[in-house]
């Protein structure tokens, strides 16, 4: 799902369908004044759509840098939430097949942080100036 999230009422109705029993991959960042920790967009897909292998990912992540999963050399990490392991493996795999260092973040509920990640990076690249070349990457000893 990559859509405003004012369309996402409207995209849910229109994938309903097709989804059952496929993983669906959350990218919706829930952005202005009423920005809320009590849920995340990947919650409301299960909810709404009951679909029951949503995964958070690729919030943290703009655009052009998907293709590459670098900026410029630096690897990023992709960050996935999601409580049905089969789908979290799923799409563990994808993001470490595209270049990313996938990272379990645990179950769904941890979305609503992964949201929050997205933002503060939303608001440093366009608020701040730093554009869309910027990203996370979690250092591990």
């Amino acid at each position: 799902m990559a859509v405003p999230h004012g369309n996402a009422d409207d995209a849910r109705a229109e994938v309903k369908s097709y989804v059952d029993g496929k993983t669906v991959i959350d990218v919706m960042n829930a952005l202005g004044p009423n920005i809320s920790c009590t849920t995340s967009t990947a919650e409301e897909n299960t909810d709404e759509v009951a679909v029951d292998v949503c995964c958070e990912s690729f919030q943290h992540v703009f655009a052009p840098n998907l293709s590459t999963a670098k900026i410029p050399d630096q690897q990023l990490t992709a960050f996935i939430a999601r409580d049905n392991d089969e789908a979290k493996r799923t799409v563990m795999k994808l993001t470490r097949d595209m270049g990313f260092d996938p990272v379990d973040c645990g179950p769904l509920k941890m979305a609503r942080s992964l949201e929050i990640m997205g933002n503060m990076l939303i608001n440093l690249a366009f608020t701040y100036g730093m554009g869309n070349k910027i990203g996370y990457k979690l250092v591990k000893a």
